[in-house]
């Protein structure tokens, strides 16, 4: 789940309706498996955080 302000969301989306900016929230539901939760927890965590995510919340 993610979400985007309206004025994030004006400056983030092309002309064919693409969102190019990121969400400002992203909520991640646990993938099951020791391997999927580290990648959750760890890899998409930085991922979000370089591409300026501002909020990355993990559900277990």
């Amino acid at each position: 789940m993610v979400w985007i302000s309206n004025k994030r969301l004006a400056q983030g989306i092309d002309e064919a309706g693409h969102l190019t900016v990121m969400p400002e929230l992203m909520v991640e539901v646990l993938s099951p498996g020791a391997f999927n939760e580290q990648r959750d927890r760890e890899v998409k965590l930085k991922l979000y955080s370089l591409q300026g995510g501002q909020e990355y919340w993990v559900v277990s």
